[in-house]
């Protein structure tokens, strides 16, 4: 009856054992696929990086060799300028034709 229970007992600690290591192989399993994944999205992440800020360089060259110089404010001040010396030149010429 001794032997039996000691071999009951026996085959309990073996099967807990069993079960502990069962597990620990599962965790480290589950902690090596998941850094696997994270060093995959993390090298692709980085390259999606490089590959915007290439994009936004490129983009950046482009948009500044298509992009005319704002010449706006010249052409104000040049029909100002104009204006003004059409009106005094009219003036001008109406005093002139007057005399």
């Amino acid at each position: 009856m001794a032997a039996k229970r000691e071999a009951s007992v026996k085959i309990c600690e073996m099967e807990k054992k069993h079960s502990i290591k069962k597990a620990e192989a599962n965790c480290k399993l589950s902690t090596s696929k998941l850094e696997i994944l994270l060093k995959a999205n993390k090298s692709k992440y980085d390259q999606l990086m490089k590959l915007k800020v290439d994009e936004n360089k490129r983009l950046r060259q482009t948009i500044k060799k298509l992009s005319k110089p704002d010449y706006s404010s010249y052409w104000f001040i040049g029909g100002f300028v104009a204006g003004v010396g059409m009106s005094i030149g009219i003036f001008y010429a109406a005093a002139q034709a007057s005399k």
